[in-house]
């Protein structure tokens, strides 16, 4: 099973999460793996969360994205920061959505 960091880089690859989406819905949810596990319903009721956006997330393969991520981020010398890790910028964190 991948870790809840993997499945967060993993849900930012979709074209439609916009970051006051994922915001809110980390907030509903408490994490990506709790997001990946809501009932579609409830991802539903998350403002943004429409059709298209709720068929991406059901058919993403998250621990193999995000992962695929990690190495590609890996391989170029990138490092991925999420915001609840330490090194991520305070200042960014200031940045409205």
């Amino acid at each position: 099973m991948a870790n809840e960091r993997t499945l967060t880089i993993a849900l930012n690859t979709l074209p439609g999460l916009r970051a006051a989406v994922a915001r809110d819905a980390f907030e509903r949810f408490g994490s990506a793996a709790g997001i990946l596990a809501a009932p579609a319903d409830e991802l539903a009721g998350v403002r943004g969360f429409g059709p298209a956006l709720l068929g991406a997330v059901r058919g993403l393969d998250a621990p193999r994205v995000g992962e695929d991520e990690e190495r590609r981020a890996a391989a170029l010398g990138v490092a991925i920061l999420t915001l609840d890790e330490p090194m991520y910028p305070a200042r960014l964190r200031l940045v409205p959505d």
